[in-house]
C-alpha cells in the first residue's frame, strides 16, 4: 500500500521515569502516565506511618484495574509497598464479550 511506511518507525528511546516523594494525586499522575506513556516512580509512600505504611488498599485496587485494562503495564511494588515503580503500556479495547452498563 503506498501509504505504508517502507520501514518500521523506529523504536522509541526508553524514558526515564518521573519521580515522586509521595503519593499525592497519585490518582491524577497515574492517569496522566497512561495518556503520556511516560513511567512513574513514587518513594518513601507513607514510610512515617509505624501502623501502616506503604500504599493503601484502594491504591492497590487501582493498580490492579489499570493492569487489567491496559496491556504491557509493567508495576513493581518494594516488600513493604513504600516504593512503587510504574511503567504504563497500551490502553485496550474491553472485550467483546464483556457486558455493558445499561442505566
Amino acid at each position: 500500500f503506498p501509504f505504508l511506511p517502507a520501514s518500521p518507525p523506529p523504536a522509541m528511546p526508553a524514558k526515564s521515569h518521573c519521580s515522586f516523594p509521595s503519593t499525592k494525586n497519585f490518582r491524577l499522575r497515574l492517569f496522566l502516565s497512561l495518556l503520556s506513556r511516560r513511567p512513574l516512580a513514587f518513594t518513601a509512600i507513607r514510610a512515617d506511618h509505624p501502623s501502616a505504611p506503604g500504599l493503601a488498599d484502594h491504591e492497590i485496587s487501582l493498580l490492579r484495574l489499570v493492569d487489567k485494562l491496559t496491556h504491557g503495564t509493567q508495576i513493581t511494588i518494594n516488600e513493604t509497598g513504600t516504593s512503587l515503580r510504574f511503567t504504563p503500556g497500551l490502553l485496550s479495547a474491553p472485550p467483546h464479550h464483556a457486558p455493558l452498563l445499561h442505566t
